[in-house]
């Protein structure tokens, strides 16, 4: 959708655009917003009345439906419930309402038949029609219904459809076809034969009885989509492009149908005609029917369900055979096919899908009972011969098309083709009404009809075919054998002439009281008047007779019988005396067809004078005339005058009342048709709403089918990988489903299912499993929903059939019974579970033997651990310092304490059982603990020293050697604090001696150094100005002094470097060591300050180092590292850095010179390596030598771990 308006080219401008989607109505549609990111033109959601505007987009508002009426949008409430609901179609209908030829419907990604109807409601107006290529569809369902149905003009990319939209729009405007047949110009009439010409031509078909105004709308479609501007132009289209004649052919054909279109026409039809056709049928009858324009078979399949329906009710069923035709080749062969999409499940009931279809992938294919009743044939119903003898046509929905006089000629051969009584089906915008001597109207509202017998000179009139050539066909000869009907009327005339001679002059009238067929002898008492030419006898009845005829007739037609009158005396014009005639009115006998009851006989009984005094005694003798009879035949006249007035005024009031009841009536259907528009309008939008909501519906069912699908492959995979035996059982105990695997238990077939489960044989092992045992367990899960779980035996498949079996080669497997529950939480049976445990009851069994092996061989090790044990006791004890055995959980097992009491500052007892943290200050804990993991770490020996303070000072100072032993780790401390109070005091008079040494160095040396410096520059001041060699020896003897004086006084800070007591830390030492080297070397040697990583300290890392031994001891470290990178390494680049961690203090030199050999630095067998690693050692850290990670230099780096760090403060 947006890609469609990114592409709209800058007609769009001229244009409004509505967009009708299927929207959430519980969720906010952004769907304005989204779409006015993607086109310049102002998009809004249609909340209210909104007049449309062209350059704007209108989107459809949620839970809404959208229609159109003059220039005006707007939304309404669903009258239809959710799933009935078809916005699209809809909205298309209401499109094709308001703006005809100027209506665009176009079709994006979507599922379902929604929006197909409304295409077809847009065609048959004259609109344009396109539709996204399924292709690119990401949901093609919407794009090929409409296309299968032929409903498509344009089928492109949204891209290519947004381009092809306006040039539509720009070919419209050019297009001159006026909107009136009548307006066309000479040529345009020229070129419409012409195409009309090229139609015939190449399809056979003659279009000229169509319409002209819908002819033209179709060619107006055209020449949009092919891009022609009239009508001469569209003729060079169809020279130019073949195919382009096909394509107009099936555009002027509208195959728009549906099973039981119309479903209350259909209804009035099986109520009303269905039945009737089988009146008077037997087995060796044949019911016929014909479905001219069938289209795609929907129809003609409709009515043979409602044939095959009513005759299963009888048992001598006649034969049924319903012929469909149409001039559409491609429909025909779909129709013939007889698959229909999902859809159709709308208009059938499920009776009938089940009856009368068979499911397939995507639809439903016509059974073989309801095939066979139907046969389809190519046929043109304006040109060729029509079937005969069928008892009904059903023609709807194609009259519509055809002109007036077409209309009225196939109304004859419709009752041409039709049989006694036979009945006639049309559409809803169709009627009969201008053929109304030829059928009769059973059903005015649904257009049903029925034939009506007229004279023998009408009847046999058939159309000449086909109908442009029409000729008069009254002097035609009758159809049939003609030797068979020459002899048939030779005998007829002659029994009918002596019947005119011997019995008196008769009339036939109809219904209408029209004279149909006469006697020979009859004319002398009709009078033809004057004026327009008249059939009913009471225009042409002689005057004399027409007041007794009407009420003769009046009274046979309400009674149903017989009904005479008196005597009436007449003078024919054709005789001079005067005849006394009896009207007799007779009605059929009823041995005749239905049809014939509305007919009448009417007799002209004529009598003599003398049997004119009455008709029902003998005559009288004559009489002398006298005053007497004269007022008797008076009185007598008088009588027969007032009865006759009264039964005119009888049948007067009758036909009054008859007329008011017609009226009422004609009122009533009157009502009753507006109510049954609107109805019939309700209807189809509801049909269309719940299409629309069923295609959502399907779409959702089809996931809800994927996800049906997946859950079953992937349940049946587990099944099958799982190897599960299992049976499903009912809440019978029957057997219902079972799996693969259950077949190597059970003696199973697809046969058994429903058998009880105590008639199923197995391989189990009766001990364990007996047959009644498996339906007792079943049984009482079911009734306590408790599962049951038990390993039960089975007999190998070899030895099935034996009692015993072989128990090395039983199977065993874990059995489950466990209560069957649907997803609603009932209990629908019973499902049991036997999965195979063989190779675990074999590994029990095979672990209980290792068991009883492994409980000697722990016996056996448990008595050489005892052993080892009391030898690593012996070992311990002849050591002669302390050692504690720390478990892997840092909890001492054990302390060896040699007989010297004094060797720890705590008893024994208070260490034992006790963890590492608890037995130890916390210094020294975090100290033991941190060599504990790097020996668990690299499994080897690791010394470092720890400080013990007893209850009285001093503090002991021990070495720490821990050692892995069998999963533990001992600990022996060697006391040396001894030893570290005297190299303590060698290291303080050493120091007190390089403090000695520097002053003596500042204070005597430095003083002798600056006399003689002076002295020098004294002598140099002298001399004379011509001794210039002898000043500048002495300027060199200066400079001499002056380079000493600088070295003795950089060598005394050098022994002096540090004093804590006098504010010269660490760090300011470390600073003046790189300033010095920077100096005396031409080096960059640089200290960077770093602060506490732990606590944030910004502090100098150095600053942490409080005692005045470490710090000594770290700045010699450094001292000598950067001597070595100067004077061994050339290095150019020297960096100092000392931080504070969580590990605790680290000192880092490290340099860009040579670099040193991994070998070279882990034997030490440089002087300076020995010396760093010795002040390392005195001070309880660890010092590092390794080359760079880059290849070039060394780093040197010597770590005082934090709680030595600690011990020391």
């Amino acid at each position: 959708l947006t890609a469609f308006f990114e592409h709209l080219p800058d007609e769009r401008e001229n244009m409004a655009f509505v967009v009708v989607q299927h929207l959430s109505p519980e969720h906010e549609s952004r769907l304005a917003e989204l779409l006015g990111e993607h086109t310049a033109m102002y998009v809004t959601q249609v909340s209210e009345t909104t007049a449309l505007q062209p350059g704007h987009v209108y989107v459809i508002p949620p839970d809404k439906n959208l229609s159109i009426t003059d220039d005006e949008l707007t939304p309404s409430e669903f009258e239809q419930p959710r799933t009935k609901r078809a916005p699209v179609d809809f909205f298309f209908r209401t499109l094709a309402e308001t703006h005809g030829e100027r209506a665009v419907g176009i079709l994006l990604s979507g599922t379902g038949t929604g929006g197909t109807q409304g295409l077809g409601r847009i065609k048959e107006r004259g609109g344009v029609t396109m539709v996204q290529d399924p292709d690119e569809a990401g949901y093609s369902g919407m794009a090929r219904s409409a296309i299968a149905a032929n409903l498509v003009d344009v089928v492109a990319p949204v891209a290519e459809l947004a381009e092809q939209l306006a040039d539509l729009y720009r070919r419209a405007a050019r297009i001159d076809l006026p909107a009136s047949p009548d307006d066309l110009s000479a040529d345009g009439t020229r070129a419409l034969h012409k195409i009309f010409v090229q139609l015939q031509s190449k399809t056979g078909h003659d279009f000229t009885h169509h319409k002209r105004a819908s002819v033209l709308r179709r060619l107006h479609r055209r020449m949009q989509v092919v891009r022609a501007e009239s009508l001469e132009g569209y003729l060079d289209h169809l020279h130019g492009h073949p195919d382009e004649v096909d394509t107009l052919f099936k555009d002027l054909l509208i195959c728009v149908t549906s099973f039981f279109r119309d479903p209350e026409a259909f209804e009035a039809l099986e109520k009303t005609v269905i039945s009737q056709l089988f009146a008077n049928k037997e087995a060796t009858d044949e019911v016929r029917v014909w479905v001219p324009g069938c289209a795609t078979g929907e129809e003609a399949y409709s009515i043979a369900m409602l044939l095959r329906e009513y005759a299963a009710t009888h048992t001598d069923q006649p034969e049924l055979q319903v012929f469909a035709s149409d001039i559409d080749e491609d429909a025909l062969a779909f129709a013939r096919q007889g698959r229909y999409p999902d859809s159709i499940e709308a208009d059938v009931s499920d009776e009938r899908l089940t009856r009368f279809f068979s499911r397939e992938d995507g639809g439903y294919r016509v059974g073989s009972e309801l095939r066979d009743v139907v046969l389809f044939a190519r046929h043109n119903l304006l040109s060729d011969p029509p079937f005969s003898h069928l008892d009904l046509i059903s023609c709807r929905n194609l009259l519509i098309y055809l002109k007036s006089d077409a209309q009225e000629q196939l109304f004859d051969l419709f009752h041409y083709a039709l049989g006694p009584g036979g009945h006639l089906f049309l559409g809803a915008s169709e009627n009969a009404e201008s053929a109304s001597g030829r059928f009769t109207t059973t059903d005015k509202t649904f257009r049903l009809y029925r034939r009506r017998t007229v004279s023998s000179s009408e009847r046999d009139r058939l159309p000449r075919l086909p109908l442009e050539h029409i000729e008069p066909a009254e002097d035609a000869p009758p159809q049939g054998d003609a030797e068979e009907d020459t002899v048939d009327t030779s005998f007829g005339a002659l029994h009918q002439r002596l019947l005119e001679h011997y019995a008196p002059p008769s009339v036939v009238i109809d219904a209408e009281n029209n004279v149909v067929h006469l006697s020979d002898h009859a004319g002398r008492y009709l009078q033809m008047p004057g004026g327009e030419l008249s059939q009913n006898i009471l225009d042409l009845a002689h005057p004399d007779l027409r007041v007794d005829l009407r009420t003769t007739i009046y009274r046979a037609r309400q009674e149903g019988e017989p009904s005479e009158s008196k005597a009436v005396p007449v003078t024919p014009d054709d005789d001079e005396d005067e005849r006394c005639v009896r009207l007799v009115v007779r009605p059929p006998d009823g041995g005749g067809s239905g049809d014939d009851d509305d007919f009448l006989l009417v007799i002209f009984d004529e009598r003599t004078d003398e049997h004119a005094a009455s008709p029902e005694t003998e005559p009288a003798p004559v009489a002398e005339t006298d005053d007497a009879s004269l007022v008797e035949d008076l009185q007598s006249e008088l009588r027969d005058t007032r009865e006759r007035l009264q039964a005119t005024i009888e049948e007067y009031e009758t036909s009054n009342e008859e007329m008011k009841a017609s009226n009422e009536e004609l009122q009533s259907i009157n009502e009753e048709l507006r109510s049954t528009t609107e109805e019939l309008e309700t209807s189809k939008e509801e049909l269309q709403s719940m299409n629309e909501e069923l295609m959502t519906v399907n779409e959702e069912l089809e996931n809800k089918n994927e996800e049906l699908e997946r859950a079953n492959n992937d349940l049946h995979n587990l099944i099958t990988s799982t190897r599960i035996a299992t049976l499903f059982l009912d809440r019978r105990l029957h057997l219902a489903r079972y799996t693969e695997a259950a077949t190597d238990l059970f003696d199973v077939i697809g046969a058994d299912v429903g058998r009880p489960v105590q008639h199923l044989t197995h391989r189990f092992h009766p001990d364990d499993l007996a047959d009644d045992r498996l339906a007792a367990d079943a049984q009482q899960v079911l009734d306590t929903l408790e599962p049951i779980e038990r390993e039960v035996r089975a007999h190998p498949p070899e030895n099935a059939s034996s009692p015993d079996g072989d128990e090395e080669r039983d199977e065993w497997f874990l059995m489950r019974v466990l209560p069957y529950r649907t997803t609603d939480e009932k209990i629908d049976g019973v499902v049991l579970t036997f999965v195979d445990i063989t190779e675990r009851r074999r590994a029990e069994q095979r672990l209980e033997a290792l068991n009883e092996t492994l409980e000697e061989r722990v016996e056996e090790r448990t008595d050489e651990l005892r052993r080892r044990k009391a030898r690593e006791s012996a070992l311990l004890r002849a050591l002669p310092d302390p050692v504690l055995r720390i478990s892997a959980e840092d909890v001492v097992e054990d302390v060896h304490v040699p007989e010297d009491a004094d060797a720890l500052p705590w008893p024994p007892g208070d260490l034992l059982g006790r963890p590492l943290r608890e037995a130890f200050p916390e210094r020294v804990a975090e100290a033991l603990v941190e060599a504990l993991h790097q020996t668990r770490e690299t499994r080897q020996q690791v010394v470092t020293e720890v400080r013990l303070a007893g209850p009285e000072p001093p503090a002991t100072v021990f070495e720490a050697r821990l050692a892995p032993i069998n999963g533990a780790v001992t600990v022996s401390l060697c006391d040396i604090s001894q030893r570290r109070r005297l190299e303590r005091e060698m290291l303080e008079a050493g120091d007190r001696k390089q403090r000695e040494i520097a002053e003596d160095l500042h204070d005597e040396l430095g003083q002798r150094l600056m006399g003689a410096h002076f002295l020098s520059r004294s002598l140099r001041r002298q001399l004379p100005d011509e001794q210039d060699e002898i000043a500048a020896d002495l300027d060199e003897i200066a400079g001499e002094i002056d380079a000493a004086s600088d070295y003795v006084r950089n060598l005394s800070r050098m022994l002096a470097a540090v004093d804590t007591q006098e504010g010269r830390g660490l760090g300011e030492a470390l600073q003046h060591l790189a300033k010095r080297t920077e100096h005396a070397f031409d080096v960059t040697c640089t200290y960077e300050r770093d602060g506490d990583e732990r606590d944030g300290d910004e502090r100098d890392g150095a600053e942490h180092v409080d005692d005045e031994q470490v710090a000594t001891s770290l700045y010699r470290i450094a001292q000598e590292a950067v001597t070595n990178a100067v004077r061994h390494a050339g290095a150019s680049q020297i960096t100092l850095r000392c931080l504070a961690n969580e590990k605790g203090l680290l000192l880092r030199i490290e340099d860009d010179g040579d670099g040193i050999e991994e070998d070279v630095a882990a034997r030490a067998d440089g002087l300076g390596l020995r010396t760093m690693q010795h002040r390392a050692n005195l001070i309880g850290a660890r010092l590092d030598v390794s080359p760079r990670e880059n290849g070039r230099g060394t780093v040197v780096s010597c770590l005082l771990s934090r709680s030595r760090l600690q011990q020391d403060a």
